[in-house]
């Protein structure tokens, strides 16, 4: 039986070091779990197989066609529920929430098909103060 600092001693001389394979498991964590009980105030993250192999639909100016499903909580499982009639061989689309093209991307690994069509898409502003006072 191997002890547990020889099994982390090998870890460490094999050619991939730990910390990636820590690095790719919470990147898989943080692009694909959703949190679930919000609505129970119990929060918890949870990967759910299948549900991030739907992709995100991204609402736009004149966008004709909205998401197609919605995922719900029951009991012991996760939903996936039609929102609208879904045409034979049409994409499954969800929206993961009110995000702008930059949180999509951080969050996600989503890059935008259309830079700035997101309608979620905000931008900052900063004036100073002088501008606004001066004559």
């Amino acid at each position: 039986i191997r002890s547990r600092d020889d099994a982390f001693a090998e870890l460490l001389c094999e050619e991939e070091p730990v910390w990636k394979r820590r690095c790719w498991a919470l990147c898989a964590v943080w692009t694909r779990a959703l949190v679930v009980g919000a609505e129970t105030g119990e929060d918890t993250l949870a990967l759910v197989p299948l549900l991030d192999m739907i992709n995100h639909w991204s609402p736009s100016e004149g966008s004709e066609l909205l998401w197609s499903c919605t995922w719900r909580l029951s009991e012991h499982s996760v939903e996936i529920v039609a929102e609208r009639r879904i045409s034979v061989g049409e994409e499954l689309t969800l929206l993961y929430g009110r995000y702008s093209d930059l949180s999509l991307l951080c969050n996600y690994g989503i890059t935008p098909e259309v830079p700035t069509a997101n309608l979620f898409n905000e931008a900052s502003l900063v004036i100073d103060p002088e501008v606004i006072c001066s004559p």
